[in-house]
């Protein structure tokens, strides 16, 4: 019984934090990208197509990416990796290890850092296997 009650205010507690994280990054820098390549974003794997991508404010280091249509999306945190200037280009930059694209920073100017995602476990697995590692860049429409 305890145990239960324990996973059960767990789960509220994770929900309510997803909540705030993507109603904080629906009121945040937004931008749109068509991505030609099937991509991955922490631990899920999105198909190519047009997304809408919403960082989070501030004190909440979130990425919402998500397709246009809506049925894909995934939540990352993030960590500033350097503050950029109003007239850097907005773009998305993803390791690519063969065919696999690993989505790496989100420049966007009106958020005022760019954002870095922390490598996953399956990325670091993928990038011991490939040799020759690229960066690939998809431009960002600010909205």
């Amino acid at each position: 019984m305890k145990r239960q009650v324990i996973q059960t205010t767990l789960a509220v507690a994770v929900s309510l934090m997803l909540v705030v994280a993507v109603g904080s990054a629906q009121s945040s820098a937004r931008a749109s990208a068509n991505i030609p390549f099937d991509f991955h974003v922490g631990n899920t794997t999105l198909p190519s197509g047009q997304y809408l991508v919403k960082s989070g404010t501030p004190t909440i280091d979130t990425l919402v990416i998500q397709s246009k249509d809506g049925s894909r999306s995934a939540i990352a945190m993030t960590h500033g990796v350097k503050s950029i200037q109003s007239d850097s280009a907005a773009k998305l930059v993803f390791n690519q290890y063969g065919t696999n694209y690993f989505l790496s920073q989100v420049w966007n100017p009106s958020d005022s850092i760019v954002r870095g995602l922390v490598k996953t476990k399956a990325e670091v697995e993928v990038a011991r296997q490939v040799r020759g590692a690229q960066t690939t860049v998809v431009a960002l429409e600010k909205h």
